[in-house]
């Protein structure tokens, strides 16, 4: 993963993340935003210019960002597990009965989660087009960390402590890859040695030469081997 732009402004808003976001699809050259996902936390003016400049671009919200604010009134350790179960639901059966879950924990909760629409911070809801399933800006909260002592400092030297901490980064990165052994990182390599055990208690039923029926448990699956698809969606 790469840090590829960033800019000073004075103020968040719709005219100054318009401008960051017609120099970024310049660069990138992104047209109507077609193919491409954004994650933002809760930056003032971003929506409206993503929904004006690239209304085709698929556009995710912090879900680490929706829980904090929620949970400021709605506490306790059954619903924050709820509301990550509701966040990593990957298809819409499982959605639906998290969803209902929560609203038997709580009705005013699950009223106020709901004002923002699960289609933003849901797995359920994304598109399958991209092959991230991320659900939190993580990335970005350790990058601002790293540039915290940086950022007191004024702006031309700010500016050039950022460019040499993300110029040290990616030689370092690339060192570490030029360790990998097989054709990933260790810890896809992990994600799918896990997968693979978790496969045992998966019943395959061929279901003619487009694919199979999964069985786990007391859910069915359809998969698709000629799309690669499957409708766990996971």
């Amino acid at each position: 993963m790469f840090p590829i732009a960033w800019a000073v402004v004075k103020v968040e808003s719709k005219g100054t993340w318009s401008w960051f976001l017609k120099n970024l699809m310049a660069d990138l050259e992104i047209t109507n935003g077609g193919g491409w996902a954004f994650m933002s936390d809760q930056q003032k003016g971003l929506l409206p210019a993503l929904a004006e400049l690239m209304p085709f671009a698929e556009h995710r919200m912090c879900a680490r960002h929706i829980y904090a604010n929620w949970a400021k009134i709605y506490k306790g350790e059954k619903l924050q597990k709820q509301f990550w179960m509701i966040a990593k639901s990957t298809n819409m059966a499982d959605f639906r009965i998290h969803k209902q879950q929560l609203l038997d924990l709580t009705k005013d909760g699950y009223e106020a989660l709901f004002q923002t629409e699960p289609r933003h911070w849901c797995k359920a809801f994304f598109s399958e087009e991209f092959k991230s399933d991320i659900i939190d800006n993580n990335l970005s909260e350790a990058f601002n960390g790293r540039i915290l002592e940086a950022r007191c400092k004024p702006i031309i030297s700010m500016l050039e402590d950022i460019r040499v901490i993300v110029m040290t980064r990616l030689q370092k990165q690339r060192d570490e890859a030029a360790k990998w052994t097989g054709q990933c990182g260790p810890r896809i390599a992990k994600r799918l040695d896990d997968n693979l055990a978790s496969s045992r208690f998966c019943h395959p039923i061929w279901n003619g030469d487009d694919g199979y029926e999964v069985m786990e448990k007391t859910d069915k699956y359809v998969v698709q081997l000629d799309k690669l698809k499957c409708s766990c969606r996971a």
